[in-house]
């Protein structure tokens, strides 16, 4: 009888990949099991205590973008949710951003523009054919390379690029602000109206017209138009 379950150990191949599979966790429970003991021996041995009684000690560090109130002297259970809340709030702006980056770069991808379709072509073809972690390295490189605080290079005398960043004046929004907020709605509505009428007249007529430069204008610099007005600090 132990003869033929041998046999079947060896020569069954359901059999012989149920038994090497049981052997393969076995050994990793083991493992994980070594690697623990020896952890906790390491921390007895040090006199570091494990568990999470960390997390209600004060943090001792800020952290610069907080969707809610932090401060150093918070612990660092609520330095974990400031954490969390960041990087979702990463994950929704992230999201959102490249929904707006990809529909624009695809209408600029089929517009009549040389020079504007080959730009949205070398980038898809980049963005698409490299894979993502090489991309994220390249970025982080670049990242790295770039000047420290104190020597920030300055951009325009208002804005300053950093290996931390790009900083930028804080706007002191007004009663003036609402007038902005309502010529970028303006101008969209406005673009939309205008599009549709140079469509008719171009059907009309024939004569192309740079629609999507003319609405993008509008758009981008109506709003700046009024911007430009505000008080920075």
């Amino acid at each position: 009888m132990q003869t033929n379950f041998l046999r079947r150990l060896i020569f069954d191949e359901k059999s012989r990949s149920l038994l090497i599979q049981t052997l393969v966790i076995g050994l990793f429970a083991l493992f994980i099991y070594l690697i623990a003991q020896q952890t906790a021996y390491n921390l007895e041995k040090r006199g570091i205590s494990s568990g999470f009684d960390f997390l209600n000690i004060a943090a001792g560090y800020d952290i610069s973008i907080s969707l809610i109130p932090f401060t150093s002297e918070d612990t660092h259970l609520r330095a974990y949710f400031v954490g969390l809340l960041n990087t979702l709030m990463i994950a929704v702006c992230g999201c959102i951003l490249a929904t707006i980056i990809g529909f624009l770069v695809g209408i600029i991808r089929l517009s009549s523009n040389w020079l504007f379709r080959n730009i949205a072509y070398v980038y898809v073809e980049f963005t698409r054919n490299v894979p993502v972690l090489l991309q994220i390295i390249l970025y982080y490189s670049i990242l790295l390379n770039l000047p420290k605080i104190k020597q920030a290079f300055v951009i325009f005398d208002t804005f300053y690029l950093t290996n931390r960043g790009l900083f930028s004046p804080s706007p002191i929004f007004k009663e003036g602000f609402s007038i902005v907020l309502w010529s970028f709605i303006f101008a969209i509505i406005f673009s939309i109206l205008l599009k549709r009428f140079l469509k008719k007249k171009q059907e009309q007529t024939g004569k192309q017209y740079p629609i999507f430069l003319i609405n993008s204008a509008i758009i981008i610099f109506t709003p700046i138009f009024f911007f430009m007005s505000w008080e920075c600090h």
